[in-house]
């Protein structure tokens, strides 16, 4: 297990010397694991000022935006993800989950419907979990 302080001393190795988009969108997956969404999202950053064609990092940069407050920082991340591949699952999930958040419910459900097309086995595992079930149907209320 990597401990903050050694995800720090990362961050600072990785800031000090050219790094790749990969290098940083892997530290960002660890430092949002560890709960340092503001680290986590600076490294996102970093990651697709390297390759804006990086589709996992503006997906998870949208998703830890989302998740800090900054919904509209979420909704021009995500929008990036789904103009590179309006398919990819999981950026039409987070897509959804914004929607949701932002009461776009019809949109919401339209776009996670999208989603679960897209991901065939793994449809009922992301689907059927607690954040797009359970809000859409909530939202139907």
């Amino acid at each position: 297990e990597i401990t903050l302080n050694a995800l720090s001393y990362v961050l600072a190795f990785l800031l000090a010397w050219q790094s790749t988009a990969d290098e940083w969108y892997a530290l960002g997956v660890r430092l949002g694991a560890a709960g340092k969404a503001a680290e986590a999202i600076a490294a996102y950053r970093k990651a697709v000022d390297e390759n804006p064609a990086h589709i996992e990092a503006w997906n998870n940069l949208g998703d830890q935006l989302r998740r800090s407050g900054d919904r509209s920082g979420s909704e021009a991340a995500l929008k990036r993800a789904t103009a590179l591949d309006p398919k990819h699952p999981r950026a039409a999930l987070n897509t959804a989950l914004l929607r949701i958040e932002l009461q776009r419910i019809k949109h919401a459900i339209q776009v996670s419907r999208c989603a679960g097309t897209a991901l065939h086995g793994e449809t009922r595992r992301l689907v059927d979990g607690d954040d797009i079930v359970v809000q859409v149907q909530d939202a139907r209320l």
